[in-house]
């Protein structure tokens, strides 16, 4: 049985261990959380999985396809060459074969594709969107 719990916390592991290793922050939003105007951020978002696993038998392993996002956040008064290049850092923890694992549950990149770069009043922002398969 695929446990969506355990694909997040792989998921923020491995976003966990980006951010620290690029000196990024990770920032979980909600309406309480304000985003630093200075600083190099990460957001994950968990955009979900297929709602039907497939299977073969009843004993025999699940299949499930998802995506997971990750909104990185440059200061607006950066250059868009800033953003451009985080996200290059940040795409090669996600790179197609790689596997991540959080309490034996494993789940492999297929693909990582990148948004156009946005930009609000305060930072420039694209999204990355890992999709990944699940065998449990």
């Amino acid at each position: 049985m695929i446990n969506q719990f355990k694909v997040k916390q792989a998921f923020m592991a491995a976003i966990n261990n980006a951010a620290t290793l690029l000196s990024f922050d990770v920032i979980e939003l909600d309406d309480s959380v304000k985003r630093p105007l200075d600083k190099i951020t990460l957001s994950p978002f968990m955009l979900g999985a297929a709602p039907e696993t497939i299977g073969l038998s009843d004993d025999s392993p699940d299949l499930q396809l998802g995506a997971y996002q990750i909104g990185i956040y440059t200061p607006k008064s950066k250059s868009e060459n800033l953003t451009l290049a985080v996200a290059e850092q940040v795409k090669a923890y996600f790179s197609r074969g790689d596997w991540l694992e959080a309490g034996g549950q494993w789940c492999r990149v297929k693909e990582t594709s990148q948004s156009e770069i946005m930009q609000d009043d305060t930072h420039r922002k694209v999204f990355l969107t890992v999709h990944y398969s699940v065998i449990a």
